[in-house]
């Protein structure tokens, strides 16, 4: 069973909703293997009302999904089968050098060094407080 954490608050409405405009939406691309993860992540940050999310279910299309559209930051998974999300990192870092990239993992602290390595601006550990990613994405 994954364990999600919401941080302080019992839902998405507990990381806030700033009040921006429709210029000010990020485009985000969440980018999981296990499809409740992806899922939560992704109905999480659309529900602040302030981001665009695409998903991908692995890196493959994720780097599809990277080639074909401008996104704000990408939200991967590490471990992935076929194309690992330190590969997924090092492909938006050339598509777009300032973009955003959070890394993420179940496998703990010992990948945070590789994550870095690959360009990623953020790692984060599962579970992880919402209203970290929130932040490490810019919203």
């Amino acid at each position: 069973m994954t364990r999600f954490d919401w941080g302080s608050g019992s839902g998405p409405d507990a990381v806030g909703k700033p009040a921006l405009g429709p210029t000010n939406r990020k485009r985000v691309l969440v980018v999981d293997d296990d499809l409740a993860v992806r899922s939560f992540i992704a109905q999480a940050l659309a529900a602040r009302g302030d981001v665009d999310v695409e998903t991908a279910g692995d890196g493959l299309e994720a780097l599809a999904k990277l080639r074909a559209g401008r996104f704000d930051a990408v939200v991967s998974d590490i471990e992935m089968p076929g194309c690992s999300g330190l590969t997924v990192a090092t492909a938006a870092r050339q598509t777009r050098p300032g973009m955003r990239v959070v890394l993420m993992t179940g496998a703990g602290a010992a990948m945070g060094p590789a994550a870095a390595a690959a360009g990623a601006s953020t790692f984060l550990e599962k579970p992880f407080d919402l209203a970290a990613l929130v932040k490490a994405i810019g919203c």
